[in-house]
């Protein structure tokens, strides 16, 4: 068990999720779940995958889904916020080459260990051109985008609140 941070403690964010010095680790299994919160009414697949450094919570460091709606940053948690899941596996399997438009452009998806001082599990979601990761303000092309969303979608699951048949995600165009 790692030690407690006392800041962490006061924002109420539970031991198991304090980084307490304890470096990355860069290691993920395939059927690793991540966790990304969305707001419940935006449920649109577009607007919870974006490829901008997409921030997530990794399911090895986490109890549950549930501690991707703490808010490690000043304390209690998000409200109105679901929480859906993908795996490792299926991000690493996002890659394409696509030697027309944009001429010779390779894509791909990939995860980063990045910890917060009360949150061991933040993990960041890149997306790649031609080897080098972008920077938030970068975004894969749309032929891309719209490409990726469809192969993760297949590994989506809704983890909070549990997905009604009648209000499943909307897939929307993909873009």
């Amino acid at each position: 068990m790692r030690p407690s941070d006392d800041f962490c403690g006061l924002l109420g964010v539970p031991d198991y999720l304090h980084t307490s010095k304890q470096a990355p680790n860069q290691n993920f299994e395939a059927e690793e779940r991540l966790y990304r919160r969305h707001k419940l009414n935006d449920r649109k697949i577009k607007t919870i995958i974006n490829f901008r450094q997409m921030s997530v919570n990794r399911s090895s460091c986490c109890r549950s889904p549930a501690d991707a709606l703490i808010n490690t940053q000043q304390g209690g948690e998000y409200s109105g916020f679901g929480v859906v899941s993908f795996s490792v596996g299926a991000v690493h399997g996002l890659r394409h080459e696509d030697l027309q438009e944009p001429a010779n452009t390779e894509c791909a998806a990939t995860v980063f260990h990045e910890p917060e001082r009360c949150n061991y599990s933040h993990t960041i979601v890149h997306g790649r051109m031609n080897e080098v990761n972008l920077s938030k303000s970068e975004d894969l092309p749309k032929i891309f985008r719209k490409l990726f969303r469809k192969q993760l979608w297949e590994s989506i699951i809704t983890e909070i609140p549990v997905e009604r048949k009648d209000e499943p995600l909307e897939a929307g165009s993909w873009l």
